[in-house]
């Protein structure tokens, strides 16, 4: 009996010397992160705790990795790079240079620990995040199914939002697999519990917006979409948001409104295809010749190898019943353009089937231009050539 008190007075010290050891390796750690010594940060949390056995030295390491990473292999290998104050690590990616490479396999060292710690769900929280960050760099050409990526992911997010240890990303996340699988409703609650734990998070606002327009409520529509307009700085993300914005207000009829955000989202993120043939549809609907030659001329600058422009303007003339004025214009490219074979391949194929319903003989004239164009710049065993023969075939 007489020992007990000595082991405890040896004891006591050892474990809190331990715990502010931890402590001070972390704030050390974080203080290198602001400072974007990344690679040193990295290092630090790694000699302390060198077999990956400690939970928050763990999930400091993937913030590490996940965030500020140079380079990925399948992101089970990082390499990390202290840079200066003023740049930003984007700057570095992709581009050639020395950096630490580490072996951090996040899905087999947080499996576990989640078996050493099965009541610590922020390990589940930093588990979500991680398949969550895999599935927008690899989608499904990764090391696991896609299938399985996407079970896992909600799987452990749904664990660390019941134990109330999600954030707002956490039940974002979950919303947008609710989107995902059509189940609108769902997923419009856990995007609006994403924004009420961080109002500032546009994506949230936008993908809010897409659920209510897929369950026809315009008015939340809306109100979600220009939420997000608002609070997008990226130029792509914010000139979406404008567009979404139009066609909300096109599909509630207001088509000087939906014209306005079109030509919003044009101006924030100029040559976007999307904007343009939605513009271009808006100007034949209205018959507003002037604007529309002038989107046709923006779409044949920055589509015209794009088999999906021709297909889209094939669809939009189609549905006004104008397809010889899209037709006349084709003739005018051609003419314009004769020495760019894949260009005037693309001409004459869409041509033929902007005639093939009227006119055999014209038809057969423009599939075998484009089959002389395209023998120029395919190989001969491309897919474009069966399309034309049969084409050809049920023409006779």
């Amino acid at each position: 009996m007489k020992y007990f008190p000595l082991l405890i007075a040896l004891l006591s010290p050892g474990t809190a010397a331990f715990s502010q050891t931890e402590v001070e390796t972390l704030d050390r750690a974080r203080l290198l992160i602001t400072e974007k010594k990344y690679a040193s940060a990295f290092d630090l949390l790694d000699t302390f705790d060198p077999g990956n056995s400690m939970p928050e030295p763990v999930l400091l390491k993937e913030e590490i990795v996940l965030k500020y990473f140079v380079t990925s292999i399948a992101h089970q290998i990082f390499t990390l790079l202290d840079i200066g104050k003023d740049e930003d690590i984007l700057q570095y990616r992709g581009r050639e240079g020395t950096s630490a490479a580490k072996m951090f396999a996040v899905n087999d060292i947080l499996d576990s620990l989640i078996l050493a710690y099965p009541t610590n769900y922020k390990l589940h929280k930093g588990l979500g995040e991680y398949y969550f960050e895999v599935h927008l760099k690899y989608g499904s050409d990764w090391i696991m199914e896609e299938d399985e990526v996407l079970a896992r992911m909600e799987h452990h997010f749904k664990v660390a939002t019941e134990h109330q240890v999600g954030d707002n990303i956490s039940y974002y996340v979950l919303g947008y697999l609710k989107v995902r699988n059509g189940e609108n409703r769902e997923a419009i609650r856990f995007f609006q519990k994403s924004i009420a734990l961080d109002s500032s998070y546009a994506t949230a606002h936008y993908n809010a917006a897409f659920a209510f327009f897929q369950e026809n409520d315009r008015e939340n529509a809306l109100k979600y979409a220009k939420q997000s307009f608002e609070l997008y700085d990226d130029k792509v993300y914010k000139g979406d948001a404008a567009r979404m914005i139009g066609f909300i207000c096109l599909d509630s009829g207001d088509e000087v409104e939906a014209l306005k955000y079109f030509e919003l989202s044009l101006k924030i993120d100029p040559d976007n295809p999307y904007t343009l043939k939605a513009l271009l549809e808006l100007h034949v609907k209205s018959n507003n010749k002037t604007a529309e030659a002038l989107i046709l001329d923006e779409l044949m600058k920055t589509g015209s190898e794009d088999a999906d422009t021709y297909v889209s303007l094939t669809e939009i003339y189609h549905r006004y019943n104008r397809e010889k004025d899209l037709h006349d214009f084709f003739d005018v490219q051609i003419k314009n353009h004769p020495d760019d074979q894949q260009l005037l391949g693309n001409l004459h194929f869409f041509s033929a089937r902007l005639t093939y319903s009227s006119d055999a003989e014209k038809t057969k004239a423009h599939l075998l231009q484009a089959k002389a164009c395209f023998a120029k710049v395919y190989d001969k065993d491309h897919n474009v050539f069966q399309v034309i023969d049969q084409a050809l075939s049920d023409l006779k």
